[in-house]
């Protein structure tokens, strides 16, 4: 009895150990501006304007409220706010918008979404495994940037994750609790992200190894099914909401064309649109030791749960490959089943030194030192912020300084509304690339009609590209601020002598 007492103890230690690594590295420079190179700027100004507006406009839930679309209307009609709810209710313990705050959300739930996979691992395989899973998902570059990342992508995860144990602890206890709970956190992970339905696959897997056909033929099953559909009716009455109110956003065209117009689906999936997908997996995801383990874990092992997991979001990300090819981000969603399948891979490498300690634990330390070393060349862009996104914030400080609360700003940084949020104001992203001079200046004239009074941008680089609608802008209108760093112009025409 002591025996098994101190087994569970270490384990309990062992698990202590890998969170508060994962910890240190996630609070590490936690209240960096949401400007970091390795995350997506625009997802992050977006779920970020909407926890600010919550704070500071009141805490209406079904009116998840941006600044883009100048005086309005400002409704973001997609996935329920969840994640931004919680992040301005930390802002009113912190009392104020605080970066810190809006990024503890990802950050917890990366915790939580890490100890329920070591729960889902230990028993299903073992320790070695489970300490594997959690230890590679601590250290991931792309798992560690979006447990820091303002987007709904990570507590999407948890919830999906979450949905995932709840159902193996029902089948375990035979309590009902656990498994209204998976349905209540199912129900979360569609709400957060639609796309989150994938997850269908492995808890129907669940349900057909526990019960067989009687568990689709159960009244609570289509009770559960029933809970989670209700996510269904706040998307419909976004999308409804979209047409009738032509709000700027229309996030439900799921197959419009994101990347290389013009091309078969399957061209995709060939040199050279695969390459930076296969990188990110191999690289930036797995660490290329990792990867390497993740191959032979996906040939050997068999667990049932975690290949139907795997090849469910496989699935998904083929089906929607010209979106997932231009946003890293997606592919957070293979992180837990790859994970598991390089931790499998590991393990089984490591048994054929079973009886060899030293050499076991030499494996074990050059294995960990390597995905640490591979995984901390990219951390630099996780942690610090070079000196071209810095220049948004410096844009963003001067604006509010600069110009009343109520001014409509055309705020320059790509196609990003980054630069938006950082000015605090209301207005429209204004991106100048790869367009005609003579179209810009006509969409910034259309925009000062909509009550357009500023114009800002930090970005000279492709201002440059643009020299006719550059020297528009100074002659025209009223250069406010001009710096190596930030071009403010009111847009007020200038006056001539008489």
């Amino acid at each position: 009895m002591r025996l098994a007492h101190n087994a569970t103890r270490r384990t309990y230690s062992l698990l202590a150990g890998l969170l508060g690594l994962a910890f240190v590295l996630r609070a590490y420079h936690l209240d960096i501006p949401f400007v970091e190179p390795y995350n997506s700027l625009s997802r992050q100004a977006m779920v970020a304007t909407i926890a600010r507006n919550f704070y500071q406009h009141g805490f209406n839930f079904i009116y998840p409220e941006i600044d883009e679309n100048g005086a309005g209307p400002s409704l973001f009609n997609g996935e329920m706010p969840i994640y931004s709810y919680l992040m301005a209710a930390g802002y009113v313990i912190a009392g104020g918008v605080r970066e810190w705050v809006a990024r503890s959300v990802p950050f917890a739930a990366s915790l939580a979404t890490l100890a329920m996979l070591w729960g889902l691992v230990l028993r299903r395989r073992g320790t070695l495994e489970a300490a594997a899973t959690v230890f590679l998902l601590s250290v991931s570059p792309l798992f560690l940037a979006l447990s820091r990342s303002a987007q709904p992508d990570m507590p999407m995860l948890l919830a999906g994750t979450g949905a995932l144990f709840a159902l193996v602890r029902h089948y375990e206890t035979g309590r009902d609790r656990y498994f209204w709970l998976s349905a209540l956190s199912m129900f979360a992970a569609f709400a957060m992200k639609i796309h989150a339905v994938y997850f269908v696959a492995p808890l129907a897997y669940l349900a057909w190894t526990r019960r067989g056909p009687a568990a689709f033929s159960e009244m609570k099953t289509y009770g559960y099914a029933a809970i989670v559909s209700l996510a269904l009716v706040w998307y419909a009455a976004m999308w409804r909401a979209g047409i009738n109110q032509h709000l700027l956003y229309q996030p439900y065209d799921f197959f419009a064309t994101r990347a290389a117009p013009g091309l078969p689906l399957w061209r995709l999936f060939l040199p050279p649109f695969v390459n930076e997908p296969v990188k990110i997996f191999c690289v930036h995801l797995l660490t290329p030791l990792g990867a390497i383990f993740f191959l032979r874990g996906l040939f050997t092992d068999r667990d049932g749960l975690f290949r139907v997991w795997f090849w469910a979001t496989v699935l998904f990300c083929a089906i929607f490959w010209r979106t997932v090819i231009q946003h890293a981000y997606y592919q957070l969603l293979l992180a837990p089943p790859a994970a598991y399948y390089a931790a499998a891979g590991f393990a089984d490498c490591s048994r054929f030194l079973e009886r060899r300690f030293f050499p076991r634990v030499i494996v074990w330390s050059v294995a960990a030192a390597a995905i640490v070393l591979s995984a901390t060349f990219f951390y630099r862009g996780i942690y610090f912020i070079p000196e071209p996104q810095r220049r948004i914030v410096t844009a963003g400080k001067l604006v509010q300084e600069m110009t009343s609360p109520d001014a409509l700003v055309a705020a320059n940084y790509g196609g990003s509304t980054i630069q938006l949020y950082y000015c605090n104001r209301k207005g429209w992203a204004f991106d100048i690339r790869s367009t005609p001079d003579v179209e810009l200046i006509r969409r910034l004239e259309a925009l000062r009609s909509r009550g357009a009074s500023y114009f800002v941008t930090t970005t000279f680089d492709q201002l440059s590209d643009v020299p006719e609608f550059a020297a528009y802008l100074r002659s025209h209108y009223t250069v406010v601020r001009e710096t190596p760093q930030v071009l403010l112009v009111q847009l007020e025409p200038v006056r001539k002598p008489s």
